[in-house]
């Protein structure tokens, strides 16, 4: 089980106030400084016994989240809340 966490400025994570936006120097910036987050640029999931990998930059690993670090937020998806 998975689910999305979205890290924004927004009203709504779906909003598109461009004012608004994390600009990916900013998010990486903020992933860099964060000693529980890692910058991967990729995730990988099992699914029936296939291996599912997507590619994008900004894709980061929340490790505090879970022993296996396995907690995923997504730019383009997902901008910061402050």
């Amino acid at each position: 089980m998975g689910y999305n966490l979205y890290i924004t400025r927004q009203v709504n994570w779906y909003d598109e106030d461009a004012s608004k936006k994390i600009s990916m120097e900013e998010w990486k910036a903020t992933v860099e400084q964060d000693a529980d987050m890692r910058l991967d640029n990729e995730v990988n999931a099992v699914v029936h016994g296939k291996v599912i990998k997507f590619e994008r930059d900004g894709i980061a690993v929340w490790t505090l989240y879970s022993k296996t670090g396995k907690m995923v937020t997504r730019l383009g998806l997902a901008t910061k809340r402050g």
